[in-house]
């Protein structure tokens, strides 16, 4: 147990200057992940019209991309290869309604390249329960000896802001500490302790991808850069769709000024705002159907074309063409494909589909040893001690519903593999559905048996 001065002491020295250099470096990112990144840079005396513009040319690609990977990652059991049903730790996940939970973490994870989840001993009717949270990473510091290798964190600081000061807890394997601190991190108060007695840091870390520097990896700030050339593409369109769209008329050979005098050198600004205003006046105003007539012979009337929008267009195209290859996003996402073959489309998305996996991987990591914590909080020893269940995944990857149960039926016929077997691979199929379906195949069969048994038995009866 840490003395009040040691904790004060880790606290304000060590956790906390890490903890907001970490979430200063997080809330930049957010901004990229979301859609209030930071803008194209103007001139100081830019008009409200251009800033008008420079906002609307903000958009959130990145958020595209890390939603896109997020979206085709939902868990639906926790089981053993060779058991049917869930793992009873599956009895945690549901209670704690981590079905709705695990979109914000996956998305928080995919996007900053990591978050947590937290388990914690909690009561339901007198029994002793895992309480699951889930913790974002800007609210949260977890510091290891072994960044790689370290299952269970030595350390973590966690927290929120109340006014200008947070309420901070440091956990480590038997207590939680409660500190308020400074939000300059140098005022650290010590308000008390607490035994949570779980037996290790009761944090689980999801890194989708983690590197052998113990760097994780998101899907936001390496293309950053790849961002902002997106949005000045948009910048510059908007910029020439708006003031040079359209052909100009011009007309040389016309005297505005005729029959009045400019002012001198030595005028007032007055007389040359009068002298302006008056020229204004006399200036051609065409509307659609007006036709131009001039009486001088000399005057000649022409148009100045407008800035073609076909470069500005090619050049978005090519900057997500670039963002879809190196995120390894299908530019279906981004924009519309035509004349393309399902076989084309299947292709394209292959690479996003092993990036899921991959990232599926590594959070379902994440998931089993938080949902084996919670076994263990709960006394299940047989649970906490699983290390063979796995997560399972519900199959979202969009293709024609026609098309799976074409593959899916010849699999059946040709390679005899069991019509229920196959079930679980049709698309956005749920394990409750399967269960419900084998259910019923079940009754329909015992159902069939009867009636077969009555015939038999009235075929028997004699005749009179």
């Amino acid at each position: 147990m840490l003395s009040q001065s040691d904790v004060i002491e880790l606290v304000r020295d060590r956790l906390y200057p890490l903890f907001k250099a970490e979430r200063e470096r997080l809330a930049w990112l957010d901004l990229w992940m979301h859609w209030e990144h930071e803008p194209i840079d103007l001139p100081a005396n830019a008009s409200r019209e251009q800033r008008n513009l420079r906002d609307l040319a903000r958009t959130p690609w990145l958020g595209l991309v890390v939603a896109s990977t997020s979206q085709a990652q939902v868990v639906d059991g926790f089981r053993s290869p060779d058991q049917l049903e869930n793992s009873t730790a599956w009895a945690i996940w549901e209670r704690n309604r981590f079905g709705a939970k695990q979109h914000p973490i996956h998305y928080a994870a995919n996007g900053y390249g990591y978050c947590y989840g937290k388990a914690v001993p909690g009561e339901i009717n007198g029994e002793r329960r895992a309480r699951l949270t889930a913790v974002d990473p800007s609210h949260a510091i977890a510091v290891y000896a072994d960044e790689l290798e370290d299952e269970w964190p030595a350390y973590v600081l966690h927290g929120r802001p109340y006014g200008s000061t947070w309420l901070m807890k440091l956990y480590d394997d038997e207590y939680e500490y409660i500190v308020s601190v400074g939000s300059d991190g140098g005022d650290v108060e010590f308000i008390e302790w607490r035994q949570h007695a779980v037996g290790v840091t009761p944090f689980v870390r999801y890194a989708p991808f983690q590197d052998l520097k113990g760097r994780a990896v998101g899907e936001v700030e390496p293309f950053i850069n790849l961002a902002k050339r997106l949005n000045k593409n948009v910048h510059d369109r908007l910029l020439a769709q708006h003031y040079n769209s359209w052909k100009i008329r011009t007309a040389s050979g016309i005297d505005l000024g005729k029959g009045l005098k400019e002012p001198g050198p030595d005028s007032s600004p007055d007389e040359w705002a009068r002298y302006a205003a008056e020229i204004e006046k006399r200036r051609i105003r065409l509307g659609q159907s007006d036709m131009l007539v001039a009486r001088d012979p000399n005057t000649k009337f022409s148009t100045l074309d407008e800035t073609p929008l076909e470069g500005f267009v090619r050049v978005d195209e090519s900057d997500q063409k670039t963002l879809a290859a190196v995120s390894q996003t299908p530019i279906t996402a981004f924009a519309e494909l035509s004349n393309v073959s399902a076989d084309t489309i299947a292709e394209i998305r292959n690479g996003w589909a092993q990036k899921v996996a991959m990232r599926c991987a590594g959070m379902a990591d994440g998931h089993a040893q938080l949902l084996r914590l919670g076994a263990h909080i709960e006394g299940d020893d047989a649970a906490a001690n699983d290390f063979r269940s796995r997560i399972t995944w519900q199959d979202l990857q969009i293709r024609s519903l026609s098309q799976a149960a074409d593959g899916l039926g010849k699999i059946a016929q040709m390679l005899q593999v069991p019509v229920q077997a196959l079930w679980p691979l049709i698309p956005g199929v749920e394990k409750a559905d399967v269960d419900e379906w084998k259910q019923i195949a079940a009754e329909g069969d015992a159902l069939t048996g009867l009636a077969g048994l009555l015939n038999e038995q009235a075929a028997d009866e004699p005749s009179f």
